[in-house]
């Protein structure tokens, strides 16, 4: 009906649909075949040691470097280190059966689609929305090869959010080029966004679940009957035309994610909002700060690994949001708050003194705020913030 109403032959239209929906299904599954998701942990193991090397072995290049610099680790620090770059190897599992298979029935399940759609064609263009109908297959083998692309990282110990791993470079370039319109182009990557949750999210994903996916569930049960003797229009353009809900309740999921976030630039403080602009903070605002440790169990402070301690700030406005304190995006705020710890006041960003001065403590901000900024410090905090200001002077 959507597509009919602008004048298209319907019949040219199915045929081109169902072309181009193989081609897409066919370059999906020659990623597949070319890498494959399935591997074991051994295996594994020296995939991630030929593409980042192996973290034992970064480990004690960095004992040695600060041993060189005076600051030399004592045998249990130097113990612990190691045992933690061993842990990272260890804790790379392989893939499962749910990594391995369980993308692939996407994949089936769009071919089902695509099959009682084709059937059920002319049902759909006179009572229902054909636009809905034949986006779903694309997006049941867009979900299908992005779930298998990050099922091949984790399974190999990579972040699931390296796309240049994984897919052959012709894709990866494709990619990249065809998502550059809808991708924030910043100078510095120090401030790439930080995404936060919020309460739209949850909203949002509460709705899709309720609403979205039983609307999902009855098309699905209507495609089901396409093998019925008496098959009404009815049974298919209802739920066809539904099934516009969960594509916009996903699309909001998807705006709420990405239009939710902070931003920390070298004189404010910007926070994405769904809808409207960016809301600017001065890093005056800032009204309270705290460096906590994480509490790794029950309630015993992770008190060894300061650098995986979290960073929260209030706002004037009450808001109140918190950071992993070690990320790199949060760079110039952990400047700033160090230079407040030390200096007692906020730097003004419009004076060259200040800003000569906050220069440092890109350097030396996360070893004043561990060692100022939380209380009490102990042996563990003072070593750990020589040991991060070393590391941090060597990257400089």
């Amino acid at each position: 009906m959507d597509l009919a109403a602008l004048g298209l032959p319907m019949e040219q239209v199915r045929n081109v649909w169902l072309v181009a929906f193989f081609i897409y299904l066919a370059c999906c599954l020659l990623v597949e075949v070319a890498y494959p998701t399935i591997i074991n942990a051994e295996r594994a193991h020296k995939v991630y040691i030929s593409v980042k090397g192996s973290p034992v072995e970064a480990v004690k290049k960095k004992i040695e470097k600060l041993a060189e610099d005076g600051n030399p680790l004592t045998d249990y620090e130097k113990e612990k280190a190691l045992r933690k770059a061993e842990a990272q190897l260890e804790n790379i599992k392989g893939s499962s059966i749910t990594m391995d298979f369980g993308h692939s029935l996407l994949y089936v399940g769009a071919c089902f689609v695509t099959y009682a759609t084709f059937a059920l064609y002319w049902f759909i263009v006179d009572e229902g929305s054909l636009i809905n109908a034949l986006a779903l297959p694309f997006l049941m083998v867009y979900l299908g090869a992005r779930w298998g692309r990050r099922g091949w990282r984790i399974a190999r110990g990579f972040s699931p959010d390296e796309r240049a791993l994984g897919m052959p470079d012709i894709y990866v370039r494709t990619l990249g080029r065809l998502s550059a319109p809808f991708r924030r182009k910043l100078e510095d990557p120090r401030c790439q966004p930080c995404l936060v949750e919020g309460r739209g999210e949850y909203v949002m994903i509460n709705l899709f679940l309720q609403g979205g996916v039983l609307i999902l569930f009855i098309y699905m049960n209507s495609l089901l009957n396409v093998n019925r003797d008496r098959y009404s229009s009815s049974d298919i353009g209802v739920p066809s035309i539904l099934l516009s809900i969960p594509y916009i309740l996903s699309a909001l999921m998807v705006l709420f994610g990405k239009r939710t976030y902070y931003r920390f630039t070298p004189t404010a403080i910007k926070r994405g909002r769904v809808f409207q602009p960016a809301k600017e903070y001065k890093y005056s605002d800032i009204e309270q700060f705290k460096i906590y440790p994480v509490y790794a169990e029950g309630t015993k402070p992770n008190e060894d690994m300061p650098s995986g301690w979290r960073l929260a700030i209030t706002l004037v406005d009450g808001r109140y949001e918190s950071f992993g304190f070690g990320e790199d995006f949060t760079d110039y705020l952990v400047a700033h708050i160090a230079f407040n710890i030390e200096q007692g006041r906020w730097a003004d960003v419009d004076s060259p003194a200040d800003r000569e001065l906050l220069e440092k403590y890109f350097v030396e901000g996360r070893a004043t705020c561990l060692t100022l900024g939380y209380k009490p410090t102990n042996e563990l905090t003072e070593k750990e913030a020589a040991r991060i200001a070393a590391s941090y002077r060597k990257s400089d």
